[in-house]
């Protein structure tokens, strides 16, 4: 990989699977990296391990609430000395018989997967109006793999629905955005770590 050393990278849901192989993947590059999770203690732990390999940071946070997102966006500024990359992969997910999946449930994943990408974007994104292209914050989107939900018919995984209305809209948009944003999808296999090309 080319251009991740002092990187500052925050990852949302960065406290296990992907979101924590890609923490310590961008260490091993030589970036700073600053994880959120919804627990304090899987944070705690998840920066206590990545410290020692590197320089690493966190914060307990809920992504569907505007408050908590507000609040990690601000730390992790301070922490890294400026955002360079977002990895936005915090969500959730229910593996139950279709029929059994409550509304509440359904709301849960929606505010998680679908709000929090939202706010966690918008937030982090704030200062970009006054970067060049040249200076332009990357802005990755995690998403289940294509067919995950099928192979665990007739359970529903309800993830990745959550995550579509996110996945179009990065498709929709240039791979250089308004304020010298990039952004792009890395589908959600711990696999499918390569992030070769993407940071120059």
């Amino acid at each position: 990989m080319r251009g991740l050393l002092d990187k500052g990278v925050l990852i949302s849901g960065g406290t296990s699977g992907i979101g924590l192989a890609s923490a310590e993947r961008f260490i091993e590059e030589g970036a700073r990296v600053f994880v959120a999770g919804l627990k304090r203690g899987e944070v705690d732990a998840a920066v206590a391990m990545l410290a020692q390999r590197g320089r690493a940071g966190g914060l307990a946070c809920d992504v569907s609430s505007s408050k908590d997102v507000a609040k990690l966006v601000e730390a992790a500024e301070e922490a890294l000395g400026g955002i360079d990359v977002l990895i936005n992969n915090a969500g959730t997910a229910r593996r139950d018989p279709f029929l059994d999946i409550a509304a509440a449930d359904w709301d849960r994943i929606l505010a998680v997967n679908l709000r929090g990408m939202f706010l966690v974007a918008q937030a982090a994104s704030v200062g970009d109006r006054h970067r060049s292209a040249a200076d332009r914050r990357e802005i990755v989107y995690v998403h289940g793999a294509p067919g995950a939900a099928e192979r665990h018919l007739p359970t529903v995984s309800c993830r990745l629905p959550a995550r579509a209305p996110a996945r179009e809209r990065v498709r929709q948009r240039p791979a250089r955005g308004s304020y010298g944003l990039g952004a792009g999808i890395l589908p959600g296999e711990p696999s499918a770590l390569q992030f070769s090309g993407w940071f120059r």
